[in-house]
């Protein structure tokens, strides 16, 4: 006879056994139902299609619904938690209660929901998704938004500043970052320091990412902001607390002013400093972000950069090129102003036949990082990389500019002459719609910097990084706040035969910081601002290149601005001037973007021109202004 407990063990086993299958079961179904990378990454394929048909309805709402209009037929919700759903969608997307009940059905009706919650929550993380500054919704990023890493094992990431001499830990274990009693932490920095105001929240958005497996750092990492640069920065800073800043009187007179240094050896960012409203509006646009890359403004001519280099594979026209990028065009005294060169070369006015120069520089202008994940969309992620990882361009982004041409045709399309599109400019005759037309006056607006164009401080600086390296036969690199580099294999190699062109361009940057020379009319343009803040003109080799840019007073948003796109090669600048630059900072060859937005008095000179050649002053001198 077999014993009540016998009988009570042996259903336990069965139960246990039933217990365990029905585990393997889910588990097997969960695999299937929701893939899984590498055993850790967790993607929840259900839920992204969900998500992906709301964005789809907060983008573009379809036909209104045959349904019931019965409030709560056919939708998952009902009662209040329908209200409340329907009341979040009339504050954030501006609809009226109809509409906004319009948008639920179509969700409803479009794809399976399991129940109120998993249908809020979707509704939920789209509305969060549409509002993010620089993310192109598409099925890969609301995908890549809700993917996950799930491993246990992971660590805080080990990211370092400062220096080996004198390292700064800003996250992860000292032991396991190699760190031994000889270190700093972030706290122990002044709390209103530029410096550890970037770092912190750059730091935060990294561990996040590192955390959420979005960026999977296989080492400690050093962050590329420089403490002794940023430092000499807030200088600015402080003096603009006070209201007077007499080294630097311009910046009293400007509404915004952005800032970048960038490394030409391997694209590290090594200083930012921005200030104004639109700052404080870029600075809205994410967690961690650098507002100094994201302040956007007109190119103006330092777009005419990127055409030069497609100028300058013509040989003949070289000679001629170098003095136009010194003075920006030559002023005609028979007219008093400035001639059309420019555009008449970017329309190929003296040429027979079609014109491929706006090919060319658009080819140029997206291996050099221009233009990038513009087709994805006109949004705000056109031109952007990621400063922490490239291709991830709403995870720390940064501006790097996009340049408007005349879309791509399989060959060369004919243009407009210049008297022509000239008479219709100027009202004398009527403009006949038509492709030549429109390519004329779309190419004419990119090589003056206008129209629909953008750069920020971040691409103004890398226009001229990209220009030495491709004169170094080195390739061309996306900007990074990580050292050691991990970006340089987002940009592919250049031809070589750009080198000799690029070197003819830098040629007649070097022309612009230079006074007026015999055979041509009027110095460089930023010739004035050298001989003012440096206390000397530069006749022979000082060190520096540059190329400067005014939007027009015509431009209701952004009339008056100014731009400087520069480089500095720190040896020979330090050996000209007869100075000793900061210990660290010898022998180096620096980029520099500034863009400059009047206030309602504008300064008077070229500010951006004068702030740039100031900025390098108190940066990198080791004795500074007072």
């Amino acid at each position: 006879m077999i014993s009540y407990s016998q009988i009570l063990s042996r259903r336990a086993r069965y139960l246990g056994l039933l217990l365990l299958a029905g585990l393997l079961a889910a588990a097997w179904w969960q695999h299937r139902h929701v893939p899984q990378e590498e055993a850790t990454i967790f993607r929840p394929e259900s839920r992204i299609g969900q998500v992906w048909t709301v964005v789809q309805l907060l983008q573009s709402p379809g036909a209104a619904s045959t349904a019931s209009t019965a409030l709560g037929a056919a939708l998952p919700c009902e009662g209040r938690a329908l209200r409340v759903l329907q009341a979040r969608l009339v504050a954030s997307l501006a609809l009226d209660e109809a509409q906004a009940l319009e948008r639920l059905k179509q969700a409803a009706q479009q794809t399976r929901w399991a129940d109120c919650a998993g249908f809020t929550s979707a509704w939920i993380t789209a509305l969060r998704l549409n509002r993010q500054e620089g993310l192109s919704l598409t099925p890969q990023t609301v995908a890549q938004a809700m993917t996950e890493d799930v491993s246990w094992g992971r660590k805080v990431p080990c990211l370092l500043a400062g220096s080996p001499q004198a390292p700064l830990l800003v996250s992860g274990l000292a032991l396991e970052c190699g760190l031994d009693r000889r270190f700093q932490t972030l706290a122990s920095l002044p709390r209103e320091s530029s410096f550890r105001k970037q770092v912190a929240p750059l730091a935060q958005t990294a561990v996040t990412a590192s955390m959420s497996g979005r960026w999977r750092p296989e080492s400690a990492q050093w962050l590329s902001l420089q403490a002794p640069l940023q430092a000499r920065l807030d200088r600015w800073q402080a003096c603009l607390a006070s209201g007077s800043c007499p080294d630097a009187p311009e910046l009293t007179a400007l509404k915004n002013l952005s800032l970048v240094v960038l490394d030409t050896s391997d694209g590290r960012v090594l200083a930012t400093w921005c200030t104004g409203p639109a700052c404080e509006r870029a600075r809205q646009q994410g967690p961690g972000v650098l507002p100094a890359t994201l302040m956007e403004a007109p190119p103006a001519s330092t777009a005419k950069l990127l055409f030069s280099l497609a100028l300058a594979q013509e040989p003949s026209a070289r000679g001629m090129l170098e003095r136009q990028i010194k003075t920006s065009g030559q002023v005609d005294a028979s007219v008093s102003k400035r001639n059309e060169w420019w555009e008449k070369q970017a329309i190929c006015d003296s040429r027979q036949g079609a014109c491929s120069l706006p090919e060319e520089t658009g080819r140029i202008s997206a291996a050099l990082g221009l233009n990038a994940h513009c087709q994805e969309g006109s949004g705000a992620a056109c031109g952007r990389w990621g400063l922490l990882v490239p291709e991830q361009y709403s995870l720390l982004p940064g501006q790097m500019g996009r340049l408007v041409l005349p879309p791509p045709r399989p060959k060369p399309a004919p243009m407009l002459d210049w008297k022509t599109y000239d008479d219709i400019r100027l009202g004398r005759r009527k403009p006949a719609p038509s492709p030549s037309y429109e390519r004329t006056a779309l190419t004419v607006q990119a090589v003056i910097g206008g129209g629909d164009s953008r750069t920020s401080a971040l691409g103004v600086a890398t226009v001229p990084l990209q220009l030495w390296r491709l004169a170094q036969d080195l390739p061309p690199l996306v900007p990074t706040v990580l050292q050691p580099l991990q970006a340089g294999s987002a940009l592919a190699a250049t031809p070589r035969a750009w080198r000799e062109p690029a070197q003819v361009v830098l040629q007649g940057m070097r022309k612009v910081v230079e006074p007026e020379e015999r055979g041509w009319q009027g110095p460089g343009t930023a010739a004035g601002a050298v001989q003012r803040v440096m206390g000397r003109a530069c006749q022979s080799d000082c060190g520096l290149w540059a190329k400067t840019g005014t939007v027009s007073r015509q431009d209701k948003v952004f009339g008056g601005t100014t731009l400087l796109s520069a480089l500095v090669d720190t040896q020979a600048w330090s050996e000209w001037l007869g100075v000793q630059v900061l210990p660290g900072y010898e022998k180096r060859v620096l980029a520099l973007g500034v863009i400059a937005m009047p206030g309602a008095k504008p300064p008077q000179g070229h500010a951006a021109s004068l702030l740039g050649m100031q900025a390098l002053r108190l940066m990198l001198l080791e004795e500074p202004p007072p």
